[in-house]
């Protein structure tokens, strides 16, 4: 079992600081992405104050996936946990990052043993 602790800076002075913490059943993320944070709480994630949604996929065979954000007009950044994935082009691999501004519809090829972070922000939050 490994375990990733990640930090937001709220979206408002004042705010309460929160902890929350859940644990991923496998067939929630296997060859597909899991949203695991968003500021809704939408299907089922961890609630964030802070406008950004996290999805999590692992995949234990090659997939080829299409992943939407919730609006054109926000920004991916997508982050290599595991393994190697290629995504706009470009190969990703163990620790590398991608950034992407307004990404629009985004096509990750994810090879076996592949694990990932994909997170969506306001565009403004990636230069």
């Amino acid at each position: 079992m490994r375990a990733r602790q990640i930090w937001f800076e709220p979206r408002a002075r004042g705010l309460a600081s929160a902890y929350s913490s859940k644990e991923l059943d496998t067939a929630d993320h296997s060859n597909r992405f899991q949203l695991v944070l968003s500021p809704d709480g939408a299907e089922g994630s961890l609630v964030v104050q802070q406008e950004v949604r996290l999805s999590y996929g692992s995949f234990d065979r090659r997939s080829v996936l299409n992943f939407s954000p919730s609006s054109p007009d926000r920004s991916l950044y997508i982050f290599m946990i595991e393994g190697e994935a290629t995504a706009v082009g470009r190969v990703l691999r163990k620790g590398d990052v991608l950034g992407l501004l307004r990404a629009g519809d985004v096509a990750v090829e994810a090879a076996a043993g592949a694990e990932l972070l994909i997170f969506e922000l306001p565009a403004s939050e990636i230069s």
